[in-house]
C-alpha cells in the first residue's frame, strides 16, 4: 500500500532542477513576474519591508522581512480589525489563509486597493497540485524544498497533522491528513466525561512519558504522543525506501514535541529529521524575492 496515493515511482534526483518549474495548464492565469514586480516595487518604497501572514485554523502567524531577510516572527489570535491599516507604512502583505471566510475578505480588501496579496494555490510553482489542496500544505512544502532540497517530505504539526512530498522534479507525490496532537487531546477532554483537558507544551517536554503511565494524564499524553510518532515512523520508512536521502522537515507549532517522540524509538534509517517553524514564511520569501536555490 503507497500511503502517498500515487502509483510507486522510481527515485528521482536530489538536484535543485530550475527555479520555476513549468506549470500546470491551469495555472496560467496567475502571472507570477507581475505579482512580483509589483510586490516589489510597494516594498521597497517603505525600504523593503513586507509583511507575511498565513492565517490558521486556530491562530494566525505573522512574519517581518526586509527583502529576504526574515526580521521579527509572532502569532496571534484572529484579528477582526482593519486588516488595511496594517499594511500603510510596513510594507505589503504577502497572505495565505485556510479560512474561507478570511480569504473572502483578503481578495475584497486587495481588490479594492490594499496592499494586500492574496496568494492562490495557481501561485506555488509545484507541479501535479490538486485543487483542493490546502495552501498552507503547497506553501510550506515550496519552502522546505527550496531551503532543505528537493526531493522532501514535509510533516506540519498543527491542527491538524499534515503529510506533504514532493520529489527532485518538484512533483506533488500526495501525503495525508489526521488530528494534530492539540485536537486529539481537546477531543478527547470535550468527548468524555471525567478526562481532564490537557495542551501541548510549545518547546517540548521536559520529560516525556512513560509508555505505560500511572496517572490519567500522563496516559493520555502517552497515548497520543507515541500513537502519532507510530504514524509518523511508518511514513518516514516509507517515504526512504524510496528517497533514501529526502529529506523530513517537521514545522507546526506541536513540531517540537512530535520530533521527541520521533527519536525515543529506533533510530530512522537516512538524514535526521530537521526541525524548522519557519517553512511556510520561508515559502513566501520564495515567492516574493526568488533566488538560486538556499543551502
Amino acid at each position: 500500500m503507497n500511503p502517498f496515493n500515487l502509483d510507486p515511482l522510481p527515485p528521482r534526483s536530489p538536484a535543485a532542477g530550475p527555479s520555476s518549474p513549468e506549470p500546470l495548464e491551469r495555472r496560467e492565469r496567475f502571472d507570477r513576474s507581475a505579482f512580483q514586480r509589483d510586490f516589489c516595487q510597494r516594498s521597497e518604497a517603505v525600504a523593503g519591508r513586507w509583511r507575511a501572514l498565513l492565517v490558521g485554523n486556530s491562530r494566525w502567524h505573522w512574519a517581518t522581512f526586509r527583502r529576504d531577510r526574515l526580521i521579527d516572527t509572532w502569532d496571534g489570535e484572529p484579528w477582526h480589525g482593519e486588516l488595511e491599516a496594517t499594511s500603510s507604512n510596513a510594507g505589503p502583505i504577502a497572505a495565505a489563509s485556510v479560512v474561507p471566510a478570511v480569504t473572502g475578505q483578503l481578495q475584497i480588501l486587495a481588490q479594492g486597493g490594499a496592499a494586500i496579496y492574496p496568494i492562490p494555490l495557481a501561485a506555488i510553482p509545484l507541479l501535479n497540485l490538486y485543487d483542493t489542496l490546502g495552501i498552507d500544505r503547497a506553501i510550506a512544502l515550496w519552502g522546505a524544498g527550496r531551503v532543505h532540497g528537493f526531493p522532501v517530505l514535509v510533516i506540519d504539526a498543527g491542527t491538524a497533522l499534515t503529510l506533504s512530498a514532493a520529489d527532485g522534479d518538484r512533483h506533488f507525490l500526495g501525503g495525508a491528513i489526521l488530528p494534530g496532537f492539540g485536537l486529539q487531546l481537546r477531543a478527547l477532554a470535550e468527548g468524555t466525561a471525567a478526562l481532564p483537558p490537557l495542551t501541548v507544551p510549545p518547546d517540548g517536554f521536559d520529560d516525556l512519558p512513560p509508555r505505560f503511565a500511572t496517572d490519567t494524564a500522563t496516559a493520555i499524553l502517552s497515548g497520543v504522543g507515541y500513537g502519532l510518532a507510530a504514524v509518523l515512523r511508518d511514513r518516514v520508512a516509507e517515504w526512504r525506501s524510496r528517497f533514501p536521502t529526502g529529506a523530513v522537515v517537521l514545522t507546526g507549532g506541536d513540531g517540537a514535541a512530535l520530533r521527541q517522540f520521533l527519536r525515543a524509538g529506533e533510530e530512522l534509517p537516512g538524514p535526521a529529521i530537521a526541525l524548522d517553524p519557519h517553512l511556510w514564511r520561508w515559502g513566501l520569501r520564495e515567492l516574493v524575492y526568488p533566488e538560486p536555490p538556499r543551502p
